[in-house]
């Protein structure tokens, strides 16, 4: 008993690493595109709900944003307490509510692989957003002085990027038939049929 408790406990730990691990080359993997770069780390969070579950993907997301703000250089822009004073720093705490409601809901829905997949990445998606737009617009306007800024001008401005996110999610639907094989190895419940 002693150790296949142990075993749960270092599966855990692997996966959570892992996801760590996924999240930091997602910061610095980019694809160019002519108006805009796509990258990967909102991927890899709301993933880490759908694989982990929402209360293993929050604590791997928490893991990721703490070695960050502890100034190991694994955000994007390198790290350290300061940097939540960067205007991107909302959606890091984003990664957050992300995975846990990626993976919330996941576990709740009823569909097929590939529409739970989609569906838990869109509504963790919008989690993020939720987040990380006000803070975004509460650093541009209140630390960065940017009177002229709004809040609707903002969130205008981040459309795009939702939209490239919501076409990432994709890549998901084409290898969700894979995410209860994925799940069983990182120790999650499997759904049942």
């Amino acid at each position: 008993m002693c150790y296949s408790h142990d075993y749960m406990k270092t599966r855990n730990l692997v996966f959570i690493a892992l996801f760590v691990a996924l999240m930091t080359a997602g910061a610095f993997l980019r694809i160019p595109l002519p108006f805009i770069s796509v990258t990967f780390q909102l991927f890899f969070a709301l993933l880490a709900g759908i694989i982990l579950g929402p209360v293993k993907g929050l604590i791997a997301m928490a893991v990721y944003m703490a070695i960050g703000l502890m100034g190991i250089p694994v955000f994007s822009l390198g790290g350290g307490p300061s940097y939540v004073l960067q205007p991107s720093f909302g959606f890091i705490l984003g990664f957050l509510p992300a995975a846990y409601f990626s993976g919330l809901a996941y576990k709740n829905l009823q569909f097929d692989e590939r529409a739970s997949a989609y569906i838990s990445y869109i509504s963790g998606m919008l989690a993020s957003y939720i987040i990380g737009i006000p803070y975004l617009y509460i650093i541009m306007r209140f630390y960065s002085g940017n009177t002229d800024t709004t809040l609707a001008a903002v969130t205008v401005s981040m459309l795009i990027y939702a939209l490239k996110d919501a076409v990432l999610g994709i890549a998901l639907i084409i290898f969700a038939g894979r995410i209860p094989m994925l799940r069983k190895l990182a120790g999650t419940q499997v759904k049942s049929p």
